[in-house]
This record gives C-alpha cells, sequence and structure tokens, in this order.
C-alpha cells in the first residue's frame, strides 16, 4: 500500500471520531498506543482529565482495531517494515501527535508466539538492514520450535 498523507489524515480522524464516544467531559488528553505483529494486537487508551487524573477506560474497539491495522499497512515501506508500535496522542485544544517505532520490540501485557513474528516478515518484508536482533532472535526461537 502506497502512504498517501490524505490517506493518512483520514484514519487519524476517524480513529479520533471512534474514541471521542468513550471520552468523558474534562478530558485534555487521550492517548492511543497499538502494538502489532502480523495478526497480532493489543491496544491501550489511556484519557487524561481536567484534575489531572488518568483512566484506562476498557475498549471494545474492533472499528478502532481496524483502522489502525489499516495505517499500519498503508505505512509500510518495502524493505524497512511496519511499525510494530504507534503512540497517537489527541489534546482537547485540537492538538495532535503520532509517534511510530519500527525497531523496538513491542511490550506486550501478554508473550505472543515467535510464530506471529515469521507472520509477520511474511507479510511485512524487512531487508538485513532493518531487521533489529530481537526480531531474529524471535525468528530463530520460530525456526527451533517449528522444525
Amino acid at each position: 500500500m502506497t502512504d498517501v498523507p490524505n490517506q493518512r489524515t483520514e484514519i487519524y480522524r476517524e480513529i479520533f471520531a471512534e474514541i471521542s464516544g468513550w471520552l468523558d467531559r474534562g478530558w485534555t488528553e487521550c492517548t492511543v498506543t497499538s502494538r502489532r505483529v502480523a495478526g497480532y494486537a493489543q491496544m491501550d487508551l489511556v484519557t487524561v482529565h481536567e484534575s489531572g487524573n488518568s483512566e484506562q477506560p476498557h475498549v471494545q474497539g474492533t472499528g478502532l482495531s481496524r483502522q489502525l491495522r489499516t495505517l499500519r499497512e498503508l505505512m509500510y515501506e518495502p524493505g524497512k517494515g511496519a511499525w510494530f508500535t504507534a503512540v497517537l496522542r489527541f489534546e482537547s485544544g485540537g492538538r495532535f501527535s503520532a509517534d511510530f517505532d519500527y525497531d523496538n520490540e513491542p511490550t506486550w501485557h501478554d508473550g505472543i508466539s515467535p510464530l506471529s513474528y515469521v507472520d509477520e516478515v511474511e507479510r511485512f518484508p524487512r531487508d538485513p538492514e532493518h531487521t533489529p536482533d530481537w526480531l531474529r532472535d524471535r525468528l530463530a526461537e520460530a525456526a527451533r520450535s517449528d522444525g
């Protein structure tokens, strides 16, 4: 998929539209963290209120998950791969920022099978110079467990 800035902007709008239904009055910042490898994903949503208190509402986000998957596919770069972790920050005043990590292993709530990483490099191939050591290690673990 080719990353077109207008497509990315539209996905950001769709993501905000999805999460805005979960935001309570008085929110000042909302952070969506998405960790993904192939078909496996984990997501956190944290809101900060005017009082300074933060909360993690339980998210039933099939639409949100689909939008984040589409964003990841859109941002895939041949040879470089796809991001593993995305952090999207929305502020009540209208500011927005996004950070994408293509290199570091996601911090999972629960461990995942090394075979998921095999699926990852099949879906989103990486050149050797863009394959982090930790990913090589997970692929070697998968090869040992598969054979």
